[in-house]
């Protein structure tokens, strides 16, 4: 991240997606080691021992408190969270209670916290505790089949999974036509819906209640969403939703508020909610054709990208500015309307390499200020083609 240090536990939750158990043997994080590698040195081990510090902190807290022997009724409180997704994501990926349980110390010794308790004689007890507390919590997951394998798949905690169907079954049946783009990011859409079951989601309620105003507004979200997978730029959702000054021009605080509600709040937590709750409502996903699947799996990047077609996620796939995506995207379905193989990154590539100066001309808002040359420019350079 440019400027911005990682907290700890952002770093290992990005360092645990690397790889997963029963997938691939080895997961690579990297890390740009910049002018400064000792600074990089430096940063993993305190977010190692961050790591290690938070579990045993948790532990010794309730030592302290003598309520060591209370863990497992105390395993659903909001502190003990990143660790009951751990515990689902060992079910899951052992896929049967018995052989969860039979490899619970072996897994847990996989943890800086648990490997540091059952390593000083003098915290048995406590190791014992969370070995026991996991067991137990083991145990009622596979009381409730499938919540860990939803868990492990969608990045929820097992509770935030029951949030999630809870409220998904509260909403109007969703249909593929619901989910369609033209549908979903319309006046009249279900995305308002979803981001109001969002909400009640702990992975992910923090960052949008952020954003949401006073009430937690599911559709001040839903119509920020919609205006930037619409088109819109910054400065038109910085006027229309967030504070201006005296003069009623755009204040420089609510350009950074709009940066941060779409980029931290809507690019992330918007983008992977969409992407779990259409893999947890009740339509048959693999009974859709290919180009309904093929629209539904592109919803998380329309929301990432601020673009509503599936060409104009290639365009920005292939760094094409925003606010030319759509045009170059209609250009290229035109040219490529009856060729299926078009929706690859490396096709789109060759497309945007043989364009003119003219075509990226036709293509640049009326208003830009940039020639269409120098959207071309723009391009070469942020996609490594100049020069």
């Amino acid at each position: 991240r440019h400027s911005i240090e990682m907290s700890p536990r952002e770093f290992w939750n990005l360092a645990g997606r690397a790889g997963r158990i029963g997938h691939n043997s080895v997961g690579v994080l990297g890390l740009a080691e910049g002018k400064d590698r000792d600074a990089v040195i430096s940063f993993v081990s305190r977010s190692t021992g961050a790591l290690v510090s938070r579990l045993v902190t948790l532990i010794d807290d309730l030592a302290e408190r003598g309520r060591l022997h209370q863990l497992s009724d105390l395993l659903w409180q909001e502190q003990w969270e990143d660790f009951r997704c751990y515990v689902a994501h060992l079910c899951a990926e052992k896929k049967t209670l018995n052989a969860a349980l039979a490899d619970t110390e072996h897994l847990l010794r996989q943890t800086y916290g648990y490997t540091s308790l059952r390593n000083d004689p003098a915290q048995q007890e406590k190791a014992d505790a969370l070995l026991e507390a996991t067991r137990s919590y083991a145990q009622e997951l596979a009381e409730q089949p499938g919540r860990a394998e939803l868990a492990d798949s969608t990045g929820f905690s097992p509770e935030g999974v029951a949030q999630a169907m809870s409220g998904l079954r509260g909403m109007e049946q969703l249909t593929p036509l619901d989910w369609a783009p033209d549908r979903l990011f319309d006046d009249g859409g279900k995305i308002a819906d979803l981001y109001g079951v969002m909400l009640k989601i702990p992975q992910l309620k923090q960052q949008l209640e952020k954003i949401a105003g006073d009430g937690f507004d599911r559709i001040r979200l839903s119509e920020i969403t919609r205006d930037w997978v619409n088109g819109h730029g910054i400065d038109a959702i910085a006027r229309k939703y967030f504070s201006l000054d005296q003069n009623g021009e755009i204040a420089t605080a609510a350009i950074t508020e709009a940066c941060r509600a779409i980029y931290r709040a809507i690019v992330n937590n918007g983008t992977w909610g969409v992407s779990a709750l259409s893999r947890m409502s009740s339509m048959d996903f693999e009974g859709l054709d290919e180009t309904d699947r093929r629209q539904i799996n592109v919803l998380p990047a329309m929301i990432y990208h601020g673009v509503r077609t599936e060409e104009a996620v290639l365009m920005r796939m292939n760094a094409v500015p925003r606010s030319a995506a759509e045009a170059l995207g209609a250009l290229y379905r035109d040219l490529n309307e009856r060729d299926e193989s078009r929706f690859t990154v490396g096709k789109t590539r060759s497309f945007l390499k043989g364009l003119e100066d003219r075509d990226w001309e036709n293509a640049r808002p009326a208003q830009a200020s940039l020639s269409g040359s120098g959207y071309k420019k723009v391009w070469q350079i942020l996609s490594g083609e100049a020069g």
